[in-house]
């Protein structure tokens, strides 16, 4: 899942443009799970971009909907990867790690070089 519902990057990794659906058009029930849902050429990966970016990024991520979402998921996944953006910086990721089973943190080397 791309939760990084200002700065959405994880489409780029696999080659993708921008979508107009994905997690924010899900969180506000105007697509479907299933309607976002975007295969990789990878075997068994599939991931969901962010999607438009919404006014409200933090009040989705902590809404009963985004409970759901994963809920759902988890019906069909085995594992389910979050993607948010950098801790320090909004609460968007510190919302969610509340709900991850084990948070993995990761230091982005190439600001450095």
């Amino acid at each position: 899942l791309d939760l990084d519902l200002r700065k959405a990057k994880v489409h780029l990794a696999f080659g993708d443009e921008k979508s107009e659906k994905g997690v924010s058009t899900v969180l506000i029930n105007r697509h479907t799970v299933k309607e976002s849902i975007r295969s990789t050429i990878i075997e068994n990966l599939d991931y969901i971009p962010a999607g438009p970016i919404p006014p409200n990024p933090s009040e989705l991520l902590i809404s009963k909907r985004f409970d759901e979402l994963i809920e759902e998921l988890k019906k069909d996944y085995d594992f389910i990867m979050m993607d948010t953006p950098p801790v320090g910086l909004v609460t968007d990721g510190m919302l969610v790690m509340q709900k991850a089973d084990l948070p993995v943190y990761c230091k982005n080397y190439l600001n450095i070089l």
